[in-house]
């Protein structure tokens, strides 16, 4: 497999409700999509590489590039949101404010002006 490059990433910081714990940084990142995807799907026509913390680069499908990236991004939020929302500990962005799964202030104000589906607000 070729080296992972990605095309964006994200490092936060996860303290362990354990007190004896040290902070860890977790990154994720996806790649750009590609086509054909690296491995054999029978639907998909179009890959793109996610890193889930220090996990080895997993690969996502899709039915066209376009499709291959959100569901990598897809992806990494379900990973960061099970983080967020889990008893083991707190997820804090670079910063050190508390990680919100739904969002920055930014993206939060985006998805309200457009009803959160692209199309302008009422």
């Amino acid at each position: 497999m070729d080296a992972f490059v990605p095309i964006a990433s994200r490092v936060l910081t996860f303290k362990s409700s354990s007190s004896d714990r040290v902070a860890q940084e977790i990154t994720v990142a996806v790649s750009a999509p590609y086509s054909p995807p690296r491995e054999k799907s029978s639907k998909a026509s179009a890959g793109c590489l996610v890193v889930l913390g220090g996990e080895p680069a997993q690969e996502v499908w899709g039915i066209d590039q376009l499709e291959a990236l959100q569901v990598a991004i897809a992806h990494v939020q379900v990973f960061l949101r099970g983080l967020a929302t889990s008893d083991a500990g707190e997820l804090r962005t670079h910063d050190g404010a508390l990680f919100d799964p739904q969002g920055s202030p930014f993206l939060k104000t985006y998805l309200e002006a457009t009803r959160g589906d692209g199309a302008p607000g009422a």
